[in-house]
């Protein structure tokens, strides 16, 4: 396993490791966590920096995968025994309290015919390992909600 928090430098507006968090009680603003840039730790305000959790999943790249990413699923998915559905979606990584789990949220959010009971929409996908048996699906990192401002536009 990589590292387990990405952080957004907000001043920065860039996306570095965040090897540990620490929030000692001497510090004037109480809140501090040490970050990694390029080979040097600094110390920086929790309201610098976005933390951005790791799901433990690895894209088809090989590129982990982490909260707030948008990433592309492509592949098939079986909807029921005479239906599929083709995956060509971008999404949003998303924490789901309710759940306790990482799901995608389908940026352009359709719906498709279900047979027998008629119509549904896609508008959210569970982020999770798919045996080859289950369905053909394939995530890839495409940006994230910080870098990528003309894509994350689309999804206001």
């Amino acid at each position: 396993v990589g590292c387990v928090w990405g952080g957004w430098l907000k001043d920065e507006k860039l996306i570095k490791e965040v090897h540990s968090v620490d929030f000692p009680f001497t510090k004037p603003s109480g809140k501090h966590m040490t970050v990694n840039i390029d080979g040097y730790f600094e110390w920086r305000s929790v309201d610098d920096v976005e933390l951005m959790q790791y799901t433990g999943l690895k894209d088809v790249n090989g590129k982990e995968i982490y909260e707030g990413d948008i990433v592309k699923i492509t592949g098939e998915q079986e909807l029921d025994v005479v239906e599929n559905i083709e995956m060509d979606d971008k999404s949003v990584v998303r924490w789901n309290e309710k759940e306790c789990t990482y799901e995608l949220d389908i940026i352009n959010k359709r719906v498709v015919n279900f047979h027998p009971i008629g119509r549904t929409s896609i508008d959210v996908f569970p982020l999770r390992k798919w045996s080859k048996e289950e369905f053909f699906i394939e995530y890839e990192v495409i940006g994230n909600i910080y870098e990528s401002e003309e894509q994350t536009k689309c999804l206001m």
